[in-house]
């Protein structure tokens, strides 16, 4: 069944992707498909953080993004608004989420026609919001999640929707490091050198990031600190603001172990540089005693009188070289604290 528009639509071109790229993306989008089947039936089996632990409702099937976000790293928030194009999406690359009801339940059966006439419209376009992602092939439905597994159910190749493109980064700006660890393998993606996210749903992700021409190595970077050092940093230089995932900034890391390292090494400090109460009205009054004793042993050169004030004078200048000389060693982290 069609509809009447009253202005042409746009198809989401997919035409600048790789034959790679396209069956990627197609893989991506049935992987959700056959997560969300199963939590039909065992949701149990299947990670919270890709499907829900109720198989029908709102905390049945994850949302699109949130899907996506859970497996692929460094999805920008994009702050900046840009204006919704009324297009022609292709069901096969879209991840969708029946959180409401599923396609073969008796009432969307019924009103099958009656739906078809509905999406298909500009009407019922409007009432949507897809995010698509050129560089990716994928579109993500937040708004009208329902009505994607409703096309792929009665063989609808495409439907209307309210479309906000996105951004993904080149792929020459990611790298992913597959790292063997005691059990298995530990992932991690680095985006520009300085961004830092766990993959740890690699066996879903890689296939899409290889195929997008993102390189992949087997040994961490010598340019970067060592991952230890990244994750004992992680509570101080997290960043939760640019991308929809927590990612840890290298930079921040490299400052703080510049810091640590500054706080190992070993300075010289004298008394007045720790933090100690009068001590510079104890240092005038030491300076004074010195002036008094040098002036009173000037008169009282002779005698025991003059070897008192000697001694005095003697003991405060010995003082003064403590409290001014930086003749003590500590770390400096000490000395800071």
């Amino acid at each position: 069944m069609t509809t009447e528009l009253s202005e042409p639509v746009n198809v989401a071109d997919l035409s600048h992707l790789s034959e790679c790229m396209v069956t990627a993306a197609r893989e991506f989008v049935d992987l959700k498909f056959r997560i969300d089947t199963e939590g039909r039936k065992a949701p149990k089996n299947l990670p919270d953080d890709l499907h829900g632990p109720v198989s029908g409702g709102e905390y049945g099937p994850l949302g699109a993004s949130c899907f996506f976000n859970n497996i692929i790293p460094f999805f920008p928030r994009d702050i900046t608004s840009n204006k919704a194009t009324v297009m022609s999406v292709p069901i096969a690359h879209t991840l969708g989420c029946s959180w409401h009801w599923w396609p073969d339940y008796d009432k969307p059966t019924r009103d099958k026609d009656k739906i078809i006439s509905f999406i298909l419209s500009e009407h019922g376009a409007r009432n949507t919001a897809y995010t698509y992602i050129p560089e990716l092939g994928l579109c993500l439905a937040e708004e009208g999640q329902n009505r994607v597994n409703f096309c792929r159910y009665h063989h609808i190749p495409h439907v209307l929707a309210n479309v906000y493109t996105r951004h993904y980064p080149e792929a020459e700006r990611i790298n992913v490091y597959v790292l063997e660890v005691a059990g298995g393998s530990d992932v991690w993606a680095v985006l520009d050198d300085r961004y830092v996210q766990k993959v740890s749903y690699f066996g879903y992700a890689l296939p899409l990031l290889r195929a997008y021409g993102v390189t992949i190595s087997e040994r961490w970077p010598e340019s970067l600190p060592a991952l230890n050092d990244v994750l004992l940093n992680v509570e101080f230089c997290t960043d939760k603001k640019q991308f929809h995932r927590p990612v840890i900034d290298i930079q921040a890391v490299k400052e703080c172990l510049d810091k640590a390292e500054r706080g190992e090494r070993y300075v010289k400090f004298s008394l007045l540089d720790l933090p100690i109460r009068r001590k510079f009205t104890g240092l005038a009054w030491t300076l004074g005693s010195g002036v008094a004793a040098s002036v009173m042993w000037g008169i009282f050169s002779e005698g025991v009188m003059g070897q008192v004030f000697l001694a005095l004078l003697a003991f405060s200048g010995g003082i003064l070289a403590v409290m001014l000389a930086p003749v003590l060693q500590i770390k400096r982290k000490h000395l800071e604290d």
